[in-house]
């Protein structure tokens, strides 16, 4: 394991000078070493082996605290073989809070944009209220301005229960039936995102609000 780890290359020569010595568990932590040098090599190893699945999310999750925009661009562009990574790539990300803007404007149209969207305002909501405030008074659509209001809200309920409680009247403003109304969209990468209210449960902000009363 120490020289899978510290000299991934060597360990993959003497592999494949001696075939008899079985690939599996070995490859992944070779993928885990090679991944810092070689992030292209690490997941292509992966996927030659049919690992991805089992240690992709490791391999992800550090390439992603190295280089989180090469990271984010091959996942979208490996869609099902990356699938079940994303989780550890925004794990990693929440080490890297700085990135999200920027790889929120970068990337490709699809779900991953819709998501790192989401978390870039989160994390605008815990930062400055304020101005995700004013970003979801600002918002057109009914669905997405409800999605705003209860992040902000969320955010702001243990600090300020009153005011959480205004934003809680302006979410209903903005969209009345946002308790029952569920979100369906087919995305540019033609990924289907359904979610209640955009991805924030009304009833979980309610909660929120009564557990700060």
């Amino acid at each position: 394991r120490t020289l899978s780890l510290s000299q991934p290359r060597l360990a993959l020569q003497l592999l494949e000078e001696h075939p008899e010595i079985p690939m599996r568990g070995i490859v992944d932590v070779i993928a885990e070493g090679l991944v810092h040098e070689d992030p292209d090599a690490a997941v292509s190893l992966l996927l030659e082996n049919r690992r991805i699945g089992t240690s992709g999310w490791r391999v992800t999750e550090l390439w992603t605290r190295n280089d989180p925009k090469p990271a984010l661009e091959w996942l979208q562009a490996n869609p099902k073989a990356a699938s079940g990574n994303q989780t550890f790539f925004f794990r990693a990300l929440r080490e890297n809070p700085e990135m999200l803007a920027t790889l929120a404007e970068s990337a490709q149209p699809g779900e991953l944009k819709w998501k790192l969207q989401y978390e870039h305002f989160k994390q605008l909501a815990g930062k400055d209220p304020e101005a995700a405030l004013a970003s979801a008074r600002a918002n057109e659509s009914p669905r997405a301005a409800a999605e705003q209001f209860a992040v902000v809200g969320m955010a702001t309920a243990e600090r300020d229960p009153q005011g959480a409680q205004k934003i809680l009247e302006e979410l209903y403003k903005a969209c009345p039936d946002a308790e029952q109304r569920n979100f369906r969209a087919r995305l540019p990468d033609n990924s289907i995102v359904i979610t209640d209210s955009g991805g924030v449960r009304v009833n979980e902000f309610l909660e929120v609000l009564i557990r700060n009363d």
